[in-house]
């Protein structure tokens, strides 16, 4: 038996009364932001063919037709399968969320790299940090390095969250809200949760070469 193997100028997007502050210098980085998961083959009889030298007569009945029993098969035990990856379920949080706020545009003349969304929670105090090298990555793509790399992004979360443009060198608080955007070249983007409950959010992201 054969078995068969199955094998993401500060712009400021409306944040409304949620909106608690945000900075009004530019950061080095030229971020701007706003805030806001067949059976085994049976022989066939054979019939055995007289004797060389025997004789056959016509009124002679034809010798019965010796037939071979099919070898017996003992199927295994447990077949031997793959699991196909199951789709990733849509979070429930997904429901809650504020509409999406548009990306900033790309400078004239850039090449899109990557351009993706993710979903994911933080937990209450936690940090998540996102770098154009790593979104990239995620997304089957390398990044430019500096000064060639610019990367925009918009992001919405069920409860306020704390955004931060980070460089080599700097950190700029940009506000706090539900949602907002970030033309960046070679900083990264922090969104912290410093609420009491887990917040779900969802980065949109395109990273491109210039």
């Amino acid at each position: 038996m054969r078995i068969a193997i199955v094998l993401v100028t500060l712009s400021v997007a409306a944040c409304g009364s949620e909106t608690e502050r945000f900075v009004s210098s530019t950061p080095t980085a030229a971020a701007t932001v706003a805030l806001t998961a067949a059976p085994a083959g049976t022989a066939t009889p054979t019939r055995t063919a007289a004797s060389a030298g025997t004789v056959v007569r016509p009124d002679t009945p034809a010798p019965s037709p010796t037939r071979t029993a099919a070898a017996a098969t003992t199927p295994p035990a447990t077949a031997t399968t793959t699991a196909r990856p199951s789709a990733t379920p849509t979070p429930s949080f997904a429901a809650s969320l504020p509409p999406m706020p548009a990306l900033p545009s790309l400078p004239s003349g850039a090449s899109v790299v990557v351009n993706a969304s993710t979903l994911f929670t933080i937990a209450p105090g936690e940090t998540r940090r996102f770098a154009a090298a790593d979104l990239a990555r995620d997304g089957g793509a390398t990044a430019p390095s500096c000064p060639g790399l610019v990367w925009v992004a918009a992001w919405r979360a069920t409860d306020p969250l704390v955004g931060t443009v980070r460089t080599d060198s700097s950190r700029f608080d940009l506000g706090r809200g539900r949602w907002g955007t970030a033309d960046m070249s070679c900083a990264g983007l922090d969104l912290r949760n410093d609420g009491s409950v887990t917040v779900g959010a969802e980065l949109a992201y395109t990273i491109a070469s210039r």
